[in-house]
């Protein structure tokens, strides 16, 4: 499985390329999951871990939109 990021501005806007399929991240993230391979789905499980440990801060980007970054990190979430 071949998976890219194209980021969009703002950030909400970007956008998962899946084995050649462009698909909002949603989208891709519900594919990921189901992936019986387990790298993608481990890697999108620890995301949404990080994000219900409450890991998830408001930002705003340079071009003044709201966004969301992740942090800060206990030791073990950053190896």
């Amino acid at each position: 499985m071949n998976v890219d990021f194209t980021p969009g501005e703002p950030p909400r806007a970007g956008r998962l390329v899946v084995d050649g399929r462009e698909l909002s991240v949603v989208d891709g993230l519900t594919e990921l999951l189901r992936e019986p391979d387990g790298f993608w789905g481990t890697a999108a499980t620890a995301a949404l871990r990080l994000v219900a440990a409450g890991r998830l801060l408001p930002g705003v980007t340079a071009a003044g939109y709201d966004a969301w970054r992740v942090g800060p990190l206990e030791p073990a979430e950053a190896a």
